[in-house]
């Protein structure tokens, strides 16, 4: 009896305490409190730079709404977008953000993209999205745990940019609180 309950015993300890737990991690985030750098994130993703292409170069400021990324003068075509990140052991990620406009920013839709090269891109989520106007820090859109394709998981190497679609203004567009997060393991 004693060896079927110490069996037992060794059983359920392996069972709960033997295997690692699944915890929710931030890969990547962007507050711009300190500059156009990634401010937190597993290892190899601090100190990742955001910024643009087609526009004026983009600033972090901290006038008016609190901190945030701005780029003026934008046409179709021009995007943000983040320098090469990893996701390696994270899963099922997601995506978290704000953008708005001023008024003369580009008042036409976005869409997210992922890419593996900074070459080829696909289409993640959200798409077709229209930042509105905002002058007075409201309103703004929010992307809140958007889930990314499978196809991220557990990369070396991963860009995301937002795609204008179809706006063009001479103001700014303005991005704040980006966050990519996933379920990491814990031992």
């Amino acid at each position: 009896m004693k060896k079927i309950t110490f069996g037992l015993m060794a059983l359920i300890m392996m069972l709960f305490y033997g295997h690692s737990s699944m915890a929710q991690t931030t890969v990547i985030g962007y507050t711009f409190g300190s500059g156009l750098n990634s401010d937190t994130g597993i290892a190899g993703n601090v100190g990742v730079p955001f910024g643009t292409v087609g526009t004026t170069a983009p600033f972090a400021s901290s006038v008016g709404c609190g901190q945030e990324a701005i780029a003026n003068n934008w046409t179709p075509g021009d995007r943000w977008v983040t320098g090469s990140f990893n996701s390696t052991g994270i899963t099922s990620l997601t995506l978290s953000f704000i953008q708005s406009r001023f008024a003369a920013g580009p008042a036409g839709t976005f869409s997210v993209e992922y890419s593996f090269d900074n070459s080829t891109w696909v289409a993640a989520a959200p798409l077709n999205y229209t930042p509105p106007e905002n002058s007075a820090c409201a309103p703004v859109y929010t992307a809140s745990a958007v889930a990314l394709p499978a196809a991220l998981d557990n990369q070396a190497t991963i860009y995301l940019r937002w795609l204008n679609n179809d706006g063009s203004g001479a103001g700014g567009s303005r991005m704040d609180n980006i966050l990519v997060q996933g379920t990491g393991t814990c031992t």
